[in-house]
């Protein structure tokens, strides 16, 4: 067992009586901790309590400890605590302030923005002086009317509007009168342009085959519906009283429609599978079937059907044969009797071409002034 000396014993206890002091003062005393960071930093000093004082205390940026200053503040940090203080006080002015500044920003935005819009809608209405009037829609009327020429309608008029403003005369021709609608021209011009294009590929498949008759057919159908002009029809009731009183069929009218009325004909006309277009006077009360007794019909002809199309441009599938005899059809002035190709030669190209032919042929205008 080691002695120790009195002196050694005594100089310890006074080294551990001083460090005990030293701590009760540093736990009274708060020390600041600061780095070379917080020198050049002055807004981040931390004060800590003197238990804290190794522990929570980084390190500089450089590495080196941190310089601890117990017990009293050198002249820097003084500053620093007092700029910190000052901060903390102004700390909710400064909110504040930052606050109202934002509100301003926010309103200042918002006073922009509806001058913007304001001011494009300024251009807007001087770009469209249309815009800036009452709105209205302009339809133009042709054919047997007492007003043609383009007539200006309010916003939201309808065909009765439409065919009262035309005031049509006591001999236009009402079952054959057209609603044309600029809508309906992209449609109907991809639907001609489809059955020209199947009736080429069926005229070049016919004379790959020596079918000459289906060859000649094709021919003639493209040279009669080549210079046929699409007209944007759609079927509709025109009469003007009897349209009005008819709610389901008086539809609302677009800028650019157009009414045109003919003058009553008096004859019926045969195409399609026939050495040549038949027209024929009309019979009363004959059906359409009767007629074809008059024309030539192709050997290429279906022997089994035949499409009328009425005047207004509806479509009816009449069967001719004995087995799917229908209805007799009466026609009206004015009527069109396609004759179709029959469905074995067609089905190779397009089995709907002979329904297309007879769609695009309803969308045609009686003739007459004003019909083009």
């Amino acid at each position: 067992m080691t002695r120790w000396p009195v002196s050694k014993i005594s100089r310890a206890m006074g080294s551990v009586s001083r460090r005990s002091s030293s701590l009760r003062a540093f736990s009274r005393n708060p020390v600041t901790c600061v780095t070379r960071r917080d020198i050049a930093e002055p807004n981040a000093s931390h004060t800590l309590g003197s238990a804290a004082l190794h522990s929570s205390c980084p390190r500089a940026v450089s590495g080196k400890p941190v310089t601890f200053v117990p017990g009293r503040e050198s002249v820097e940090l003084k500053a620093l605590n007092d700029q910190s203080s000052t901060v903390k006080k102004r700390l909710p002015h400064l909110q504040r302030a930052a606050l109202k500044k934002a509100l301003r920003r926010n309103d200042e935005l918002k006073v922009d923005g509806w001058r913007k819009l304001l001011g494009a809608c300024a251009i807007a209405l001087l770009l469209n002086p249309i815009a800036v009037a009452a709105a209205t829609v302009q339809v133009e009327a042709s054919g047997a009317v007492a007003a043609a020429g383009v007539q200006t309608l309010k916003d939201g008029a309808r065909l009765s509007d439409a065919a009262l403003a035309a005031k049509p005369l006591p001999q236009a021709y009402m079952e054959g009168a057209a609603w044309l609608r600029s809508g309906l021209l992209k449609p109907q011009e991809r639907l001609k342009a489809g059955i020209l294009f199947d009736l080429v590929s069926l005229r070049q498949r016919a004379q790959h085959r020596s079918q000459q008759g289906i060859a000649a057919f094709a021919e003639r159908l493209m040279d009669m519906i080549k210079p046929m002009p699409v007209t944007g029809r759609q079927v509709a009731l025109l009469d003007p009283r009897a349209v009005e009183v008819n709610a389901p069929e008086n539809h609302p009218v677009a800028d650019g429609d157009k009414l045109y009325y003919p003058a009553r004909p008096s004859t019926i006309r045969v195409v399609g599978a026939v050495q040549h277009t038949c027209e024929l006077p009309l019979v009363p009360l004959q059906s359409a079937a009767h007629y074809l007794a008059n024309c030539v019909v192709a050997a290429e002809a279906d022997r089994d059907i035949i499409y009328v199309i009425e005047p207004d441009g509806r479509v009816f599938v009449q069967g001719i044969a004995l087995w799917n005899r229908s209805t007799p059809l009466v026609l009206a002035p004015g009527a069109l009797v396609y004759v179709p190709l029959r469905a074995r030669a067609i089905k190779p190209v397009d089995p709907t071409l002979n329904s297309d032919i007879a769609a695009f042929l309803a969308t045609q205008l009686l003739p007459g002034p004003g019909a083009h």
